[in-house]
């Protein structure tokens, strides 16, 4: 068995992701600083993803995370200290009170030598999460880095959801690895799919043209202007679900028991879980079924 996997990127990833570094800042009381690395240290020990580096295969003319299966991964994370003796902002959570705080400037978050794009990341080889800490007089300054070409929302989600975990010392479960790209895999399995449409139908013909386009700057920016046009004239804004603990778990527990009754030998993960069961909640009748919402 070799010592290493090789993941590929999805073509999304390659795309104008690809050039993009991300920033998620954290403004807490205190740190501990060790706690936090090891922790950090852990995740990444276990997803194994995280420990790899970006190389591009001629042969799949793609760009692929080389994934180490074993082995010490402990120099696989950027992890940066600072400390200030200052105050930032006006003193920090007194008492009860709340305080709002101007947004700090991106330095106290994210270490000068961390790359962006996906070209940076691969001809340094550098870690794919950083971790910076700044420490005033009466708060610090926590910033995990990372680019969006290899980490998007969910799975920086993922991440946190993990380091919390280790932080607490309850146990989690890491995203599988593959060799196979799911969305390649799923395209490919079309192929041999019979049409589900009527090709003598112009107007059917016509909607999947608008809804499966192929990926060119022009269809992105139509994409975008669109999007654009939903904020601006029907007011379009983000929105969060929050969903209780127990409910969650029985959902989760459930679509795995559902999952292996059904014999599929492909990694699911809770991520793909809950984003089915998003897409279902938008289209489907809610129905409360003890302590679980369903949709059918």
């Amino acid at each position: 068995m070799s010592d290493t996997i090789l993941a590929p990127l999805t073509p999304f990833d390659q795309s104008w992701l690809e050039r993009h570094g991300l920033t998620k800042g954290y403004i807490v009381k205190n740190v501990d600083i060790q706690a936090l690395k090891a922790a950090a240290i852990r995740v990444v020990d276990k997803w194994r993803v995280l420990a790899g580096h970006l190389q591009w295969s001629k042969k799949l003319s793609s760009w692929c995370i080389q994934v180490p299966l074993q082995g010490d991964i402990s120099h696989r994370i950027k992890f940066t200290t600072r400390k200030l003796a200052t105050h930032l902002g006006p003193p920090f959570m007194i008492g009860s009170s709340s305080t709002v705080l101007t947004r700090p400037p991106l330095k106290y978050f994210r270490d000068s030598s961390v790359p962006h794009d996906l070209r940076s990341f691969a001809s340094s080889k550098a870690p794919f999460i950083s971790i910076h800490v700044t420490e005033f007089l009466n708060c610090a300054c926590v910033g995990i880095s990372f680019t969006h070409g290899i980490l998007d929302a969910f799975a920086f989600g993922l991440f946190m959801n993990g380091l919390t975990h280790e932080l607490k010392g309850i146990p989690w479960e890491a995203p599988p690895v593959s060799e196979t790209n799911p969305l390649r895999v799923a395209l490919k399995d079309l192929e041999s799919i019979p049409p589900m449409y009527d090709p003598n139908d112009p107007a059917m013909i016509r909607g999947l043209r608008r809804t499966f386009v192929p990926y060119t700057m022009r269809n992105n920016m139509t994409f975008e202007g669109s999007i654009a046009y939903q904020e601006i004239f029907h007011h379009l804004e983000d929105k969060m679900l929050y969903l209780r603990g127990k409910g969650l778990e029985t959902l989760l527990r459930e679509a795995k028991d559902e999952i292996k009754r059904s014999g599929c030998n492909e990694p699911v993960s809770e991520g793909d879980i809950l984003a089915m069961w998003v897409l279902k909640a938008g289209v489907g009748v809610f129905v409360y079924t003890g302590n679980i919402l369903n949709t059918q």
